[in-house]
């Protein structure tokens, strides 16, 4: 038979445990930018080394300067990670400029140029080179998918379906940095010209 609910009016009643949600893990940055408007990415006119602006794209030209960086964001990715983008040269002797753990003036630089692809060590200009190949898969006008993954001391780098290359990224002073975007020029015959989109940048 079944109690009198009154009778146990009385009764302390015990409050169930709620357990404390576990903390979110927190594996650092990430970015998306479809790179067709100003949002992480901002433009950068009126410099007479050159510009970084968007249609449709973000449009990176050098004029006197040799390189353009294009102003970003300033998170920091540590450890293992993805930077993925599309690449285009749009002009004869560019080369489109990727800089990965780049604290200071210092960082690793990847270079996709017409005919070639490279990973230099750049110390404020000084550049190492790690590993170079070559390629014609940043001939002018065409656009790939250039993927940079960064896991422990390497760094692997695939355009398209492909794996170019695997190279080490060793340097105990940049283990953490910003990513960069840029144009530099690779011969004397004009002003680089580049352009980037769909940027995904994620720590793993």
């Amino acid at each position: 038979m079944l109690g009198n609910p009154a009778s146990s009016a009385g009764q302390a009643v015990t409050p169930l445990s709620v357990a404390e949600p576990a903390p979110r893990q927190v594996r650092g940055p990430s970015i998306l930018d479809r790179l067709d408007r100003p949002a992480q990415w901002r433009p950068l006119t009126g410099d007479p080394g050159g510009s970084c602006v968007f249609d449709d794209e973000l449009v990176v030209t050098t004029d006197e300067s040799n390189v353009v960086e294009c102003p970003g964001p300033a998170d920091s990715f540590a450890g293992d990670q993805s930077i993925e983008v599309d690449v285009t040269v749009r002009n004869p002797g560019s080369c489109a400029l990727i800089w990965f753990r780049f604290v200071g003036r210092s960082g690793y630089k990847l270079s996709a140029c017409e005919t070639t692809v490279r990973l230099d060590l750049d110390n404020d200009g000084d550049e190492t080179t790690l590993t170079k190949v070559a390629s014609t898969a940043f001939r002018a006008g065409h656009r790939e998918r250039v993927l940079i993954d960064l896991r422990a001391q390497t760094a692997s780098v695939t355009i398209g379906d492909a794996v170019v290359f695997q190279a080490p990224v060793t340097d105990p002073g940049l283990v953490a940095g910003k990513i960069v975007l840029g144009a530099g020029s690779d011969s004397a015959e004009g002003p680089a010209r580049v352009s980037f989109a769909e940027a995904e940048f994620r720590s793993l």
